[in-house]
């Protein structure tokens, strides 16, 4: 199906081409804040500041999940050293407003401890094949 929405975790199956068109989107698109994430700032005293910059200039991050709907991608998730003891992982969603300009929105933030090794993944929700 055309529009049929598929989800990638780098460790199952992964097309370099994500790294390239989601850092290309952080490199050119406004990015938003959703309310939930707003919270999530607050609950997790996460500095949103720092947050920002860490998208703006920081390029060491790890685009690990991406969501396609179609040939676009819609939604990926980021990872980026935050502090000694924890990496954050950002959630960016692709939106468009009614003059179809794309922009990002953030719909949630979370930390994951530094040592996570991702023993939990559930590889059934992704896509094994390309």
């Amino acid at each position: 199906m055309e529009n049929e929405i598929k989800l990638y975790h780098r460790e199952v199956a992964w097309d370099n081409y994500f790294d390239y068109v989601c850092r290309k989107m952080l490199n050119t698109m406004k990015i938003e804040i959703s309310e939930h994430a707003n919270k999530r700032f607050i609950e997790k005293n996460i500095d949103k500041g720092y947050i920002f910059a860490l998208l703006k200039y920081n390029r060491k991050g790890e685009i690990f999940e991406v969501e396609k709907q179609g040939k676009y991608i819609e939604k990926f998730v980021i990872r980026m050293a935050y502090d000694l003891e924890n990496d954050v992982s950002i959630v960016l969603r692709v939106k468009c407003d009614e003059e179809n300009k794309r922009s990002l929105i953030m719909p949630t933030i979370w930390l994951n401890d530094r040592n996570d090794n991702h023993s939990t993944l559930d590889d059934t929700k992704y896509e094994k094949i390309l």
